[in-house]
């Protein structure tokens, strides 16, 4: 396991923490829409840290998070729709274009034992409830998916089907550590893309 260091200057990014499922490369390179977030940072989040995680020590989300890793294979769920979340900006929160992702009883329970595994270890804040498991396309601030300039649910493309996740990924204060799923390295090598990425 490696840190990524992330180049996004968001500052939430840098201050910020989550532990989220990412998809394969390849459904990654599907979701990705031009102006949106870097195909890279593609992912489906399971659990915020906080805004500002920088003071607090990783070492036993670390522990944990490899742990939940440890008892999953890939898991597949389905983008079945498309939606605007925060259209009127709400308490401040930017609008993004989503893809809403289902019909897999694996995602409830990892979402499940991943909450419980980070609450035992880190003071986590209050969640998003309900939860609603979707994958972030892009922001207000990209053209391309900003409903004042002509978007629309649809504008981030009209992908539905299946995505496979494979790894679980631990971001915190600016970096991402990965956890590949059991199988997952194996696939990875087949497909040619490395899962863990050196700062």
């Amino acid at each position: 396991m490696s840190w990524m260091h992330h180049a996004d200057a968001e500052q939430e990014k840098h201050t910020g923490g989550m532990v989220a499922l990412y998809p394969r490369s390849d459904f990654a390179q599907m979701l990705a829409v031009p102006g949106g977030e870097p195909v890279d940072d593609l992912h489906l989040t399971l659990v915020f840290l906080g805004e500002d995680v920088g003071y607090q020590d990783p070492s036993p989300l670390v522990v944990a998070t490899a742990r939940v890793a440890e008892s999953y294979g890939e898991i597949t769920g389905r983008v079945f729709g498309h939606a605007v979340f925060n259209p009127d900006g709400h308490e401040g929160r930017s609008p993004c274009a989503v893809y809403l992702v289902g019909h897999s009883p694996e995602l409830s329970q990892i979402h499940t034992d991943v909450v419980r595994a980070a609450e035992d270890v880190f003071p986590i804040p209050d969640q998003h409830e309900p939860w609603l498991p979707h994958v972030t396309a892009g922001y207000s601030d990209q053209a391309s998916v900003h409903p004042s300039r002509g978007g629309s649910p649809l504008s981030i493309g009209e992908f539905t089907g299946e995505v496979i996740f494979d790894r679980l990924g631990l971001a915190f204060a600016g970096d991402t550590q990965f956890f590949p799923f059991h199988g997952a390295a194996l696939v990875g090598a087949r497909l040619g893309y490395p899962l863990f990425r050196p700062l």
